[in-house]
């Protein structure tokens, strides 16, 4: 997503005035959101809260619908008690979307299992677990659809997104961002489901596929967490889907949806590495790009298009 120079360093103080809202003590930057900037502070009436940015966008009005959908999943994530942070304040500032919502207490599930890694297999069953009960969120209205242009646009392969085309049915609440640095963990227990910015009504097997992805073949960070998670990644799989499933009754995945999870997340990580954010490195957009024609040829789809 293109960051605009105006709100590429934002004032937090700044965005905090406009809702109305004053910190008191220090405003501290999050670093490794996405979609949003991220800033943790103590309100004047001592709660601890998270002020959310939306990242400037070429089409506002997408902006708009997003920010709007995220505010409709949170409420009915909550109400089905799902561990989602509460939003105290919301508004605008240049055009663009702002949250005040509740810090929610727990670490990263990736930096948990690092921390406590004999802990990984209960923790990717509440992993499974939780996406399955997110799958079945009452559909709010405002949440939009995912059509295929919105597909191409994530995953610029047309033969491939025709095929899925053909078989999609967009009839369950979709995080398409479910991954585990968007999710809190404390123990064992999941404490926290974050950033439902790319959030959609769509198929199951497209949300099943992008974690899938996510989980596989996105590049772990430098540190203890490479090496546990380089380790134990086909375990947190395994342990994923039999959470999944379990709490589900199925796990339908498929060959043609994963490879649409991976054609997404290729072009976010081949994005992240040219433009230096996160920890992905060329080389891992190289081997997850070569990775995806592997599997476009394994399915019969001509990969000079991805």
């Amino acid at each position: 997503m293109t960051v605009t120079p105006a709100l590429a360093k934002p004032n937090p103080a700044a965005v905090l005035d406009a809702l109305g809202w004053k910190g008191s003590g220090a405003i501290v930057p999050i670093t490794g959101g996405w979609d949003t900037h991220l800033w943790r502070f103590t309100a004047g009436d001592g709660r601890d809260c998270a002020l959310r940015l939306y990242r400037s966008d070429p089409e506002p009005e997408s902006l708009t619908v997003r920010a709007r959908g995220e505010r409709a999943a949170l409420r009915a994530a909550g109400a089905a008690g799902l561990p989602v942070p509460p939003i105290f304040a919301e508004g605008v500032f240049e055009g663009v979307p702002v949250f005040v919502q509740g810090w929610m207490p727990g670490n990263q599930l990736l930096h948990r299992i690092e921390r406590t890694p004999w802990r990984l297999w209960p923790l990717g069953l509440a992993f499974g677990r939780m996406q399955a009960r997110l799958h079945r969120l009452p559909i709010p209205a405002e949440v939009p659809a995912l059509g295929e242009a919105q597909l191409l646009r994530w995953a610029p392969v047309p033969a491939l997104v025709a095929a899925v085309a053909k078989v999609s049915r967009n009839d369950a609440f979709c995080h398409l961002d479910y991954h585990p640095l968007n999710v809190l963990a404390e123990g064992t227990r999941i404490t926290a489901l974050l950033d439902f910015t790319n959030c959609a009504i769509g198929d199951r097997r497209f949300d099943l596929g992008t974690t899938h992805a996510l989980l596989t073949s996105a590049p772990l960070p430098p540190g203890p967490a490479r090496t546990v998670m380089a380790q134990g990644r086909r375990l947190f799989v395994a342990a994923w889907r039999r959470g999944y499933r379990a709490e589900a009754g199925d796990f339908p995945s498929t060959p043609l949806f994963e490879a649409l999870g991976l054609a997404r997340a290729c072009g976010s990580i081949e994005s992240a590495a040219s433009e230096g954010r996160g920890w992905a490195t060329p080389g891992d957009a190289i081997a997850v790009r070569a990775k995806l024609i592997r599997k476009l040829r394994a399915l019969g789809i001509d990969p000079t298009a991805a």
